[in-house]
């Protein structure tokens, strides 16, 4: 996964079956070493 902000974050996936069964991505400010970005 590529960064495509300024700073890190932390993605974590939720199931939100109110939206069309789809995966709700949020995004949590974390250090330099986590993995993954926040995306667009």
């Amino acid at each position: 996964m590529t960064c495509s902000c300024r700073y890190h974050y932390k993605i974590s996936a939720s199931y939100d079956p109110s939206n069309n069964n789809r995966y709700r991505y949020k995004c949590k400010i974390t250090s330099i070493t986590s993995e993954g970005c926040c995306p667009l």
